[in-house]
């Protein structure tokens, strides 16, 4: 991994008609919090401080995050760095309105289809989560996640064999019947996947594309990760952080997303990463633009 010092700035983006320039990659802060296991209060002070380093400019938060633990925390780590050259966003009234997200990500692109308003309006985009806090991800989201049961992980049958190959436990059985096609497509089978944790009898796309991504010699996390900044439209990108090998991670795979630095592994990486990602997009088909709501609807909002 490319070395702290030798890195250029993460490059900026402009956030509609705002005047206000925000890092293509940014801070969010719900790790520190606590909502992904505990951080010590060193450990997540030199991420932010390695973040802003790097170039990050942008940390987002909400009291939401740890009952407003990730905004406390967030503002001691903040101490000590120029004021003038940072922007902290975070959130109010999450119980009066209803939240979709993520909106793009591997596995849901809704997003795209509102650019062309939102950018005539001369409203800033930011996308949130684009490993779907969790799911795009080889370790698997945590047990909170509020998923569908479409997306969210339920294990492999060891029984499964390439003609009986393991599928989504889904409420629209057309969606179901697609994944299927799509891994005996492919020829994927449990066996392939042994990392993967066995604890039912069915298992979720993300899982799948994301042991695929691995069984093939790339990182699901980056894959989405890069496929999110690369896109032009989306000012910033908010990625949980709370670690500085992490933050460290998402820098150096943003950077290498926008050809800024060389790619780890070379050409023989990226045309890995290539036909992963396409591999992934046919997977992930069957759940296409699922997502799920955040926060509490109240009347005129459902």
């Amino acid at each position: 991994m490319t070395s702290m010092a030798s890195l250029p700035k993460l490059p900026r983006r402009a956030l509609g008609s705002t005047g206000l320039e925000l890092s293509v990659l940014g801070f969010g802060a719900s790790p520190l919090g606590g909502v992904f296991g505990d951080v010590e209060d060193d450990v997540a002070k030199k991420a932010v401080h390695d973040a802003f380093n790097y170039g990050i400019n942008f940390f987002d938060t909400s009291p939401f995050y740890g009952l407003t633990k990730s905004e406390t925390l967030l503002g001691k780590c903040l101490q000590g760095l120029p004021r003038s050259e940072f922007f902290v966003s975070t959130k109010a009234v999450r119980s009066t309105l209803l939240l979709r997200m993520p909106t793009y990500s591997l596995n849901d692109s809704t997003l795209e289809t509102l650019i062309p308003y939102l950018e005539e309006k001369g409203v800033g985009i930011v996308s949130a989560s684009p490993l779907c806090m969790g799911l795009l991800t080889e370790q698997g989201p945590p047990s909170w996640h509020p998923a569908p049961s479409e997306l969210q992980p339920r294990g492999y049958d060891s029984q499964h064999s390439a003609e009986q190959p393991p599928m989504v436990t889904c409420v629209r059985t057309r969606r179901a019947h697609q994944l299927k096609v799509n891994l005996r497509s492919r020829n994927l089978s449990a066996s392939r996947f042994s990392t993967v944790s066995v604890h039912g009898t069915t298992d979720d796309a993300c899982r799948v594309a994301a042991a695929c991504a691995k069984d093939k010699g790339s990182d699901i996390s980056k894959i989405a990760l890069a496929h999110a900044v690369r896109m032009p439209n989306i000012c910033s990108t908010l990625v949980g952080m709370a670690h500085p090998d992490m933050v460290r991670s998402n820098v150096n795979t943003t950077l290498q997303a926008l050809g800024l630095i060389p790619l780890e592994g070379g050409e023989a990486q990226a045309k890995i990463d290539a036909a992963v990602l396409k591999e992934v997009d046919g997977l992930l088909a069957s759940v296409s633009g699922l997502s799920w709501a955040s926060g509490k609807t109240q009347p005129g909002n459902a």
